[in-house]
């Protein structure tokens, strides 16, 4: 087991991910094939993101948290193609949609007590 590194992951084109652990002068390696679920976390230990890959491309829904667990951002993906992105305020509002052709929505302002 691997204690007290530094942790980098890559996604690279393809089936492969990279992830680095870094620890003073020390660099060790592990490559491995991206397919089926997804997460990363924050240094602190929340989840960061989660989604699902299909043959080494994005695919299903993903999504992507603060560093204080608070969802920023969900996303819609189909076989690698970004089809729709939902953006969070603090608050758990949402605060702009994006379609798979970029038009942004921005919802009206809500006047609500």
């Amino acid at each position: 087991m691997m204690k007290n590194f530094n942790t980098y992951k890559w996604i690279l084109t393809g089936w492969l991910s990279v992830v680095l652990f870094v620890m003073g002068p020390q660099v060790r390696v592990l490559a491995q094939q991206v397919d089926g679920k997804y997460t990363v976390k924050h240094p602190n230990g929340l989840l960061k993101e989660r989604g699902f890959y299909k043959q080494g491309v994005k695919h299903k829904t993903w999504y992507y948290y603060s560093e204080a667990g608070l969802m920023e951002r969900k996303e819609k993906w189909q076989k690698g193609v970004l089809v729709w992105q939902i953006f969070y305020s603090e608050k758990g509002k949402v605060t702009k949609t994006v379609d798979r052709n970029g038009k942004i929505t921005v919802p009206p302002p809500c006047n609500c007590n």
